[in-house]
C-alpha cells in the first residue's frame, strides 16, 4: 500500500508520540494505585531509606528495574510521578518500533506498516504508555528483544546476541515472568543452525544466555540473601499465601486482608515486612508448571474465554485479523524461525496467565502487541484483495477499542480526582497537627497516601471488633473510605452510614466539596 521508505518509521513514532502526549494532557490526572508502589519504592530508594514501599516496610513483591529508572529520571524531572510516566512513554515508543520491525521482518513491509500504525494509535497501548504500570516497560523490552533476535537470524552477530540477552535480563528485572525469555530465545536460535551453522547458533545462544544471567544475578543474590535460600523472585511468597487462604474457603477479601480471632494479620497484604514473609515461605521453583498441570483444560478455557470477551484488546475483529495473519500471512514460508521468535513474548505471557488463580483485565494487556503483529499480516492479506477494505478494517480496530478501554478500571483509575483532592487535604491537615511526620492512613487507595505524602495500611476484612483490635494496635492517624467502597469490609457500610465507633473515629471537618462528596475521612483517636 505504501512504498518502502526510510520516512515510514519516523512518521509512526511521531504519530505515536503525539497520541500519547495528547492522552497524557487530556486524560491523565491521578496516579494509578499500583503505580504508587513503584513511585514510593523509587523515592525511598533514592533518598536513602532503602527498598521500602508505601506501606512503610521492606519490599520484595516488585522487581527493581522500573523503580530504578523512575529514580534516575526523577533526578532530572524533580517528580517521581512525572518520571514514571516519562519512562513508560519512552517504553511505549520502543514498543511501536519493535512491533513495526517484527511484523516487517517476519511478514512483510505492508504488514509492518499496518502493525506499527495499530501499535501507535491503539487506545490501550496509548493509555498504557503514559501509565505508571510496569507492563509498559516490560512490553517494550521483551518485544525489542524479539525484534533484535529476528535481526540476528538475518545478520548473525555476537553483539546482537549480547543485546538480546541484556534486554531479556532487564525484562526479568521488570517483571518476574521475563526469566523465561532468554532460554526460549536461545533455544529458538538453534533452529537457524541448519542455515547459519551449528557453531554460530550455539555461540550466539550461549552469549545471549550468559548476558541475561549476569544482568539477573545481583537481584537473585539479593533475594536469596534475604530468604536464606535460593530465590529468583519475590512475588510468590505473597501470592501463594493468598492462594492458600482461598483454598481454605476464604473470600478474596479475607485471603488478602484477613485477621485471625485475636486481630493479628493472616491476609497476605496485611504483613508490612515482606522480607519476613519471604524467609518464612518455602521455595516454589516449580509452582508455575504445577499450577498449569493441575487443570490445563480448565485454565486454558478460562484464559480463552477472557480473551474472547476482552473488547479492550479489539474484540473478535483483532482475533480474526491475527488468526488470518498467523495462518495465511506467509511468515511460516518466508521466515519460520523469525515467526517463532516473534511468538516468544506472547508464549511467556500465556504461560503466566495459565498459572494464576484469578485474571484481572490488566493481565491480558501483554497479549496485545503479539496480536497486532499478526493482525498486520491479516491486513496485508486483505490489502491484496482491496486496499480500501484493508484501510477500513485497520481503522475499525482502535475505533472499536476506545470505549471498552475507557471502561477498564486499571485505566479509569487516573480519572478519580477526588482521591488526589482528599489525599492532598489529609497531607495538609497532618502537617499542621504533627509537622515533620508522615501520616499513617488506613484505607484501600494507595494513591490517597501518595498525595498525602504518608503511608498506607489496608483496612482489614474482618468483623468490627477484630478490625478495631488491629487498628488500635497500629494506631493510624486517619481512616479514609470512598463512599463507593461499602463492600470492601463487613463493617464499612455501618461506618459510612454514621454508625461507627465514636470513641475511636472523629469525623474530619473542612474537607473540600469534591472530597466530601466521595469520601469519608475520620481522625483516629484511640
Amino acid at each position: 500500500m505504501l512504498p518502502r521508505t526510510s520516512r515510514i518509521l519516523p512518521a509512526l513514532l511521531l504519530g505515536a508520540l503525539i497520541f500519547r502526549v495528547a492522552w497524557w494532557l487530556l486524560y491523565v490526572d491521578v496516579v494509578e494505585n499500583e503505580g504508587v508502589e513503584y513511585i514510593r519504592l523509587a523515592a525511598n530508594w533514592f533518598s536513602g531509606h532503602g527498598y521500602v514501599s508505601i506501606f512503610g516496610g521492606p519490599h520484595t513483591l516488585f522487581p527493581p528495574f522500573y523503580p530504578l529508572l523512575i529514580g534516575l529520571t526523577s533526578l532530572l524531572t524533580g517528580s517521581t510521578e512525572f518520571a514514571a510516566r516519562l519512562v513508560s512513554l519512552a517504553s511505549g515508543l520502543l514498543l511501536v518500533w519493535a512491533v513495526y520491525r517484527l511484523a516487517s521482518d517476519v511478514l512483510g513491509e505492508v504488514a509492518g506498516i499496518a502493525a506499527g500504525a495499530l501499535a501507535a494509535v491503539h487506545p490501550l497501548l496509548v493509555a498504557l504508555s503514559v501509565s505508571t504500570y510496569s507492563e509498559a516497560l516490560y512490553l517494550g523490552l521483551s518485544m525489542a528483544a524479539a525484534a533484535l533476535a529476528v535481526r540476528w537470524v538475518a545478520r548473525p552477530s555476537v553483539w546482537l546476541a549480547l543485546s538480546v540477552g541484556a534486554l531479556c535480563g532487564v525484562a526479568y528485572l521488570t517483571r518476574p515472568e521475563g526469566i523465561a525469555l532468554a532460554p526460549l530465545f536461545a533455544v529458538t536460535l538453534l533452529l537457524a543452525s541448519r542455515r547459519l551453522g551449528l557453531r554460530k547458533a550455539v555461540g550466539s545462544g550461549a552469549a545471549l544466555g550468559l548476558t541475561a544471567l549476569l544482568v539477573a544475578l545481583p537481584y537473585v543474590g539479593w533475594l536469596s540473601a534475604i530468604a536464606g535460600t535460593f530465590r529468583w523472585e519475590g512475588k510468590s511468597a505473597m501470592n501463594n499465601l493468598v492462594v492458600a487462604n482461598l483454598a481454605r474457603g476464604e473470600s478474596y477479601g479475607e485471603a488478602a486482608r484477613g485477621l485471625d480471632s485475636a486481630g493479628a494479620p493472616t491476609g497476605a497484604f496485611m504483613f508490612l515486612d515482606q522480607h519476613a514473609r519471604l524467609r518464612e515461605s518455602r521455595p516454589e521453583g516449580g509452582s508455575l508448571l504445577r499450577e498449569i498441570a493441575r487443570d490445563p483444560l480448565g485454565r486454558g478455557y478460562q484464559v480463552a474465554s477472557r480473551v474472547l470477551n476482552a473488547r479492550f484488546l479489539g474484540g473478535i475483529l483483532i482475533l480474526v485479523l491475527a488468526a488470518t495473519g498467523f495462518l495465511f500471512g506467509g511468515a511460516w514460508r518466508r521466515e519460520p524461525v523469525g515467526a517463532i521468535l516473534a511468538l516468544v513474548p506472547s508464549m511467556v505471557t500465556l504461560a503466566a496467565l495459565l498459572s494464576v488463580e484469578w485474571l484481572w483485565d490488566r493481565y491480558l494487556f501483554a497479549l496485545l502487541p503479539g496480536l497486532l503483529i499478526w493482525a498486520g499480516g491479516g491486513i496485508q492479506r486483505i490489502a491484496r484483495v482491496s486496499r480500501s477494505a484493508a484501510l477500513g478494517v485497520a481503522l475499525l480496530v482502535p475505533a472499536l477499542s476506545l470505549r471498552p478501554v475507557l471502561g477498564v478500571g486499571d485505566i479509569n483509575q487516573t480519572r478519580l480526582t477526588d482521591v488526589r483532592v482528599t489525599g492532598t487535604w489529609i497531607g495538609t491537615d497532618a502537617r499542621t497537627r504533627t509537622p515533620g511526620e508522615r501520616p499513617l492512613i488506613a484505607g484501600s487507595r494507595l494513591a490517597l497516601a501518595h498525595y498525602a505524602e504518608g503511608e498506607e495500611v489496608y483496612l482489614p476484612w474482618a468483623d468490627e471488633a477484630r478490625a478495631l483490635i488491629f487498628l488500635r494496635r497500629i494506631g493510624p492517624d486517619y481512616v479514609a473510605v470512598r463512599t463507593s467502597e461499602r463492600e470492601m469490609a463487613p463493617y464499612l457500610r455501618a461506618w459510612l452510614d454514621g454508625e461507627g465507633p465514636s470513641e475511636c473515629l472523629t469525623p474530619a471537618e473542612g474537607l473540600p466539596p469534591e472530597a466530601s462528596r466521595f469520601y469519608r475521612v475520620w481522625r483516629w483517636r484511640c
